[in-house]
């Protein structure tokens, strides 16, 4: 009996998923057609917007909602494979919104409660926002410790020319660096460098950089960069004082820091045990007649106990990922 719920909830699920991704492939290019075009319209309505105000000398504050989708695409240029700046927030937006929808009729009709097929979709996309928050402090961490190198090789490279040019020296260290992440960016900085009309274009590239790593070494850095290639003002110095704050700053963080993995894996005990735990009790102790499944998730009592559970075990593992790993800051 157990077998057969345990079966049809999954067939249930598996069918849902079926569905939708497969409306989205029928109806894939038309979407990404239509968002090409929307995309296009807002740049232009953006274009001369920015040209009314320039005119006018009318200063314009970003919104709170703004703030957050600009926020929201940089993270996810960092994180989402194969992104599309004219349909990425879009497709991001609207797969978590069908995704809370699906989940809450879906799991509302199995378990005979919406309010927890509604849990279970905001625990779905909150969770796989947080997923992304977490790859993105990842990418931040590793890059934090790889821009000692990268402004190594800058200060050496910098200090070495009789004039140095921030362009040369930045297209110079691109060729030697194996960090994707910065080969990424500094081919766009030195691309927009060439060719930009306003400061604001350069300002917006070296701020994607910045925005990679989120500390204070990448911020001076960047402010510096930004400076020599505006300028051309010389900042050997500045380079030469940022390289050893930063390699010193490593070395105190690898003094103070313990030994954190075995935190890391008990974070995943959880996750094993929870479920293996739920399965072993419903397939190998009969407590009546009806199974233990249907006290566990169509009763109020075992509904909220499970919340409690998903929600405790998210928490410690969210935390255990999030705090295995000191950043590379001041």
């Amino acid at each position: 009996m157990q077998l057969y719920v345990l079966t049809s909830y999954v067939i249930y699920l598996i069918a849902g998923i079926i569905t939708c991704y497969g409306m989205w492939l029928l109806f894939k290019k038309s979407i990404l057609s239509l968002n090409d075009k929307i995309a296009l319209e807002r740049r232009i309505k953006l274009r001369n917007r920015n040209l009314k105000n320039e005119n006018l000398e009318i200063e314009t504050e970003a919104t709170f909602i703004e703030k957050w989708a600009s926020d929201l695409d940089k993270m996810l240029q960092h994180t989402k494979h194969n992104y599309r700046k004219e349909t990425a927030l879009q497709s991001f937006i609207i797969f978590h919104g069908a995704s809370f929808g699906i989940l809450t009729v879906l799991l509302g009709i199995i378990t005979k409660s919406y309010f927890f097929g509604s849990f279970f979709g905001l625990l779905f996309v909150f969770g796989n926002f947080f997923r992304h928050r977490l790859k993105l402090r990842q990418i931040r961490l590793e890059s934090g410790y790889k821009l000692a190198d990268l402004t190594g090789m800058l200060a050496s490279k910098y200090s070495s020319e009789f004039n140095p040019q921030m362009r040369n020296i930045l297209s110079s260290v691109n060729k030697e660096i194996e960090y994707p992440i910065f080969k990424k960016h500094i081919t766009q900085i030195v691309r927009v460098d060439q060719n930009y009309v306003k400061d604001e274009q350069l300002k917006e590239v070296i701020e994607s950089f910045v925005y990679s790593i989120n500390t204070s070494f990448a911020r001076e850095l960047g402010a510096s960069v930004f400076k020599a290639l505006k300028t051309k003002e010389n900042i050997g110095d500045t380079l030469t004082r940022l390289d050893l704050k930063i390699q010193q700053n490593i070395k105190d963080i690898q003094e103070e820091m313990g030994n954190k993995v075995d935190m890391w894996y008990l974070s995943w005990f959880h996750i094993v045990a929870f479920p293996g735990t739920l399965l072993g009790i419903a397939f190998g102790i009969n407590i009546s007649d009806t199974s233990i499944l249907h006290y566990q998730f169509q009763t109020t009592a075992g509904q909220f106990m499970f919340i409690l559970s998903v929600i405790s075990i998210g928490f410690a593992r969210l935390a255990a990922a999030w705090f295995s790993r000191q950043p590379n800051d001041y």
